[in-house]
């Protein structure tokens, strides 16, 4: 399982090598190495890690196969030298990297640059919701798009503060859903209580659009036995008016993250299930969830009754990380 990391002084110069291999192919674009990308020194990298961020991506045997790097001006994010090593390319890694580093700079505009010639560059970019507001001539027929993205939502770790929000947002599943197999929606004093023993050992995670809560998503024990300490359970809501944009997808994605840097290796969510679908559930839970990865597990017929009827309740899994023999203690993890 590959991880990101910030990178030290130390791995400059693997990043180096891995920058002139990882751009053999847009030399191959402009049929000539004499690129900017390819030519670039180890004094000039130093600097560029002395004046912003460098992170890379680490594969199971400590190889650097992945970086990028960028450093913030007058509120902009200025990316550049996203790489991923020719071998593992397709795999998803560019879009990892250029996430992360995002999340470096939280709530900033960010902007980047490339070529016309480079489609797969300007696909990945687009879909990670870049756009295009400039094009540059640099040459005969070489022009370099630029592309920026305006950071809409903000990732942070919530606060107990945030509780009554967060509540309102829980308040609409209680009472009209089953979601949520709770009768009565919780007391702030409860809720509240809920959170803190929460954070005392798992992330809780909120999402803002323009400033407001619009989201929430935390872990929790998965079984309450030493055994079962790298496995826990995931839990989300989204204000009932901002579903199916994909806030749920990012503010689950940077938990999977969270908890993965803490050593958990399973992911389990329990979720109500419908033999038919109706007004108070359908099977949408279930399919965000496999869409991210989670498979269906185990199932329980008719195990919880809410609003006059009986419904199931399924079990899915998702792994993120290696399972070995000589795992690292578990207070090693948690503390």
């Amino acid at each position: 399982m590959c991880r990101i990391e910030k990178a030290n002084l130390e791995d400059l110069d693997e990043i180096l090598r891995l920058q002139y291999l990882a751009y053999q192919s847009e030399a191959a674009l402009f049929g000539s190495n004499d690129i900017p990308p390819l030519k670039q020194k180890l004094d000039e990298v130093t600097e560029e890690y002395a004046q912003g961020r460098i992170l890379k991506m680490i594969d199971e045997d400590g190889t650097i196969i992945g970086s990028v790097r960028a450093k913030e001006a007058d509120g902009t994010v200025y990316i550049g030298k996203l790489m991923v090593h020719p071998d593992h390319r397709r795999k998803g890694y560019g879009r990892r990297l250029l996430t992360e580093i995002e999340r470096n700079f939280p709530g900033k505009r960010y902007e980047l640059f490339t070529s016309t010639r480079s489609k797969d560059n300007i696909r990945l970019y687009k879909d990670n919701g870049y756009r295009e507001f400039d094009q540059r001539v640099a040459g005969d027929d070489l022009v370099f798009v630029y592309m920026e993205k305006r950071r809409l939502h903000e990732i942070r770790d919530a606060k107990i503060a945030d509780a009554r929000h967060l509540l309102e947002i829980y308040d609409y599943y209680v009472k009209n859903t089953v979601i949520t197999f709770e009768y009565e929606t919780p007391s702030l004093d409860e809720f509240t209580a809920r959170m803190q023993n929460t954070m005392k050992r798992y992330p809780y995670l909120v999402i803002e659009k323009d400033g407001r809560i619009v989201g929430y998503a935390y872990a929790g024990v998965f079984k309450d036995r030493a055994a079962y300490d790298r496995s826990c359970e995931t839990t989300i809501y989204i204000d009932r008016n901002e579903r199916k944009n994909g806030l749920g997808r990012m503010l689950y994605e940077a938990l999977a993250e969270k908890l993965k840097e803490m050593g958990i290796l399973n992911l389990y969510a329990c979720i109500g299930y419908p033999d038919d679908e109706d007004e108070y559930l359908t099977r949408n839970s279930a399919e965000f969830h496999e869409h991210l990865g989670y498979s269906k597990v185990g199932e329980f017929h008719r195990c919880g009754y809410k609003f006059g009827r009986w419904y199931n309740m399924i079990w899915m899994e998702k792994i993120i990380g290696e399972h070995h023999s000589d795992m690292n203690t578990v207070s090693a993890m948690m503390s």
